[in-house]
């Protein structure tokens, strides 16, 4: 059953388009691609999100490897560094940094040789 509000709004729809309508040839012309130019775009986007990707893959997993050769490093060599270059967190063992100059010697000639290259105005000769 078809009211007549239902008759007034398919007449506004189709009065709305009437200009495309009543079109005697499209706006624009027909492309015909032969050649098949189209997969040479789609493949260049593919492969551009593919190779995307492949690089957020391969930064993750490289610094995944990196935390992994550290850890091999600090639990082979853990003998044979120096306790003082670690601080002890609760059973964790975090490596200190050092920056700047030598903190630690061995005897005191290594930390007089240190006192000669900070302070050289101190230890020159006089004449």
């Amino acid at each position: 059953m078809v009211t007549s509000e239902d008759a007034v709004k398919f007449k506004a729809y189709m009065g709305s388009d009437e200009i495309d309508f009543k079109k005697s040839r499209p706006t624009h012309p027909m492309y015909y691609d032969r050649e098949m130019l189209f997969r040479k775009d789609r493949s260049f986007w593919l492969s551009m999100i593919l190779l995307m990707l492949g690089g957020f893959y391969a930064k993750a997993k490289l610094q995944v490897e990196k935390d992994r050769w550290f850890m091999w490093n600090r639990k082979e060599h853990l003998s044979d560094m120096p306790a003082h270059h670690f601080h002890n967190r609760g059973g964790v063992l975090i490596k200190k940094q050092f920056a700047g100059f030598e903190k630690y010697h061995r005897n005191g000639d290594e930390l007089m040789g240190w006192y000669v290259k900070a302070y050289p105005e101190a230890f020159r000769k006089s004449h």
